[in-house]
């Protein structure tokens, strides 16, 4: 019998493919830390980082600000600096009980009716022992030392009751390699922060954000920032003209974290559709800056939160080191990012693009899409509209056709910018 596919035969090919799309409402926190084992982890409240963390610590603390913002903040990523080892100390108490989680273990110990430390200290190593616990080189005699077998391995020891106090080994790890190590297994984040606000912490925290297409926010309380100085680390990373990172002054930075609160407010907003300033953050207190402080703070590009302007407590500035607008910063990022995935995903999902002025006109429509989108979103301004070039094909030598690459694409388009200060005259009469 003959049927209908016999005489009509068709196929259908599916041209959905996804491509992924760079996120630039993720934020990350990296610190020096044993609460996981592995370099990356997202939280979406301040409830799932309790779990790890305790109320007490920098990453809660961080945590806390980012999510108290109200703007949208979805999802927090934590990244964990690599610690060689730590120390965990007793505090004897008769007939009290020690405990606190290891590689997902709970170890318990429960002194006797003289405690001492060393007792404790072996009772808990008995316990780890018990567990069946492996990959760790455990020791001490008043205090428990732990450390992975293997160097650079990741462990987590969390929980701790509090009658233990846990120290780390100095970090020797440097920013560098502990940013492509978060990256490696989670690069969905945009703008990063971090635990220390050292300030050679915070030159080698810039200098490898700076290579990359992210941004890098951070914090200081040092008074010399404030003044005349150019040897604080606000003059000193002005010096540097980097493009990828901000910074803000508070006189509580190393206890409030001010940048996560920037950032928490900011980052879950449309690029585009904002600047980083002119808005009250939640939990934090504003300072009182006089006219010359706040002027030496804004003379080496960085940022206040300040008290009271106009009956706002507000943030005052927005730019990065080099001077550029920070909100221009993200919205280029932005629209490189969405020009990329578009091109991608339109080679993904054709047979091929041809080097011809009909696959010319392919790219220069995803180009025109996100620009219009650019407008749609408040980047750029619509007049006088965008305009792309696409070079003539029939103008390229063969030598360069053949390398299937298409050069000398170009757009044009107008920021739409912000109208952040402004100059009034008028006259009244009688």
């Amino acid at each position: 019998m003959t049927v209908l596919k016999d005489l009509i035969n068709i196929t259908v090919s599916r041209e959905t493919a996804t491509v992924q799309r760079a996120s630039f409402a993720i934020p990350c926190f990296i610190a020096s830390h044993v609460a996981f084992s592995e370099r990356a982890k997202e939280y979406n409240s301040v409830t799932e980082v309790a779990a790890d963390f305790a109320s007490t610590s920098n990453v809660y603390i961080a945590a806390q600000k980012y999510f108290a913002q109200d703007q949208g903040l979805q999802t927090l990523v934590v990244g964990r600096r690599h610690v060689p080892g730590v120390v965990i100390t007793p505090t004897a108490v008769n007939g009290a009980t020690y405990s606190f989680n290891l590689k997902g273990e709970a170890i318990t110990f429960t002194a006797d009716g003289s405690a001492t430390a060393a007792e404790i200290v072996t009772g808990l190593q008995g316990a780890i022992t018990t567990a069946g616990i492996t990959g760790l080189t455990v020791g001490g005699t008043t205090t428990l030392t732990i450390a992975p077998a293997v160097a650079g391995t990741g462990y987590a020891i969390k929980g701790l009751s509090s009658n233990l106090s846990l120290a780390n080994d100095t970090v020797t790890e440097t920013w560098a390699d502990a940013i492509t190590a978060v990256r490696n297994l989670n690069d969905t984040w945009f703008v990063m922060s971090a635990d220390s606000h050292l300030d050679a912490d915070v030159l080698a925290i810039a200098a490898a954000i700076e290579t990359l297409d992210k941004m890098y926010v951070f914090s200081s309380q040092a008074s010399a920032v404030k003044t005349s100085s150019t040897s604080d680390i606000f003059s000193q990373v002005k010096a540097l003209n980097y493009d990828n990172t901000f910074y803000i002054w508070s006189a509580a930075a190393d206890t409030n974290f001010i940048e996560c609160a920037w950032a928490g407010y900011f980052a879950a907003q449309q690029p585009g559709s904002t600047h980083w300033c002119y808005k009250t953050l939640s939990g934090i207190t504003a300072d009182a800056l006089s006219s010359s402080e706040a002027n030496y703070i804004k003379g080496k590009n960085g940022s206040t939160y300040e008290a009271n302007i106009g009956g706002r407590d507000v943030v005052i500035g927005g730019k990065v080191s080099v001077g550029e607008w920070i909100d221009v910063i993200v919205f280029v990022a932005w629209m490189k990012a969405r020009i990329a995935e578009g091109i991608w995903f339109q080679q993904v999902n054709s047979k091929k693009i041809s080097y011809t002025s009909k696959g010319a006109a392919v790219l220069e429509a995803e180009i025109r899409r996100v620009l219009a989108e650019g407008i749609q979103v408040g980047g750029l301004a619509d007049s006088p509209a965008p305009s792309v070039t696409i070079p003539n094909i029939l103008n390229i030598s063969s030598a360069v056709r053949a390398t299937r690459v298409l050069p000398d694409i170009t757009f044009t388009a107008r920021l739409a910018g912000a109208i952040m200060y402004t100059t009034i005259s008028g006259t009244v009469t009688a």
